[in-house]
């Protein structure tokens, strides 16, 4: 049985690159393989949001929540929706990585990596030792078990 509130998935980053995995997990505990759990702003959108020509967003959560988070990202003209159970990551052209709970308001990550979701920790570890996003979300999937079902990767 899930933990309610518990942000399963494994999404990292740095300063070159997105990976996320493909798993999803049933309320009930059931798994599946699902698309990646990451989307590239328009250019007119990251501009606007994060001062820069490009920008990945990654998420990790409940996947019934995040369908108005894209929707309003694709097109940011009202106000931002609620966002509950998820968290995000922004990776810039700027070479700058965001993290938040809302749209409200982006906090920015002071290291040249970041990870997201419950396999986090076994990603970041990767991560601070000089691999990739990729292979950071690869060994997180062989730790965590809410992780895994492959991994896509998305390069600045």
């Amino acid at each position: 049985m899930l933990l309610k509130g518990w942000i399963i998935t494994t999404i990292a980053c740095n300063l070159k690159s997105m990976a996320s995995d493909h798993q999803y997990t049933h309320s009930g505990g059931m798994v599946f393989k699902g698309a990646h759990k990451m989307m590239v702003l328009r250019q007119e959108v990251a501009e606007a949001l994060f001062g820069a020509k490009k920008a990945i967003v990654g998420y990790a959560g409940n996947s019934a929540d995040i369908g108005p988070v894209f929707n309003w990202l694709s097109e940011p003209i009202d106000k931002p929706p609620k966002v509950k159970n998820t968290e995000l990551i922004v990776l810039t052209s700027k070479k700058e990585i965001y993290t938040n709970y809302n749209l409200g308001g982006w906090t920015f990550v002071d290291k040249p990596y970041y990870a997201i979701g419950s396999g986090s920790h076994f990603a970041m570890g990767c991560l601070a030792s000089g691999k990739g996003s990729s292979k950071a979300v690869e060994v997180a999937s062989e730790m965590d078990p809410a992780s895994g079902f492959g991994v896509t990767e998305i390069k600045l």
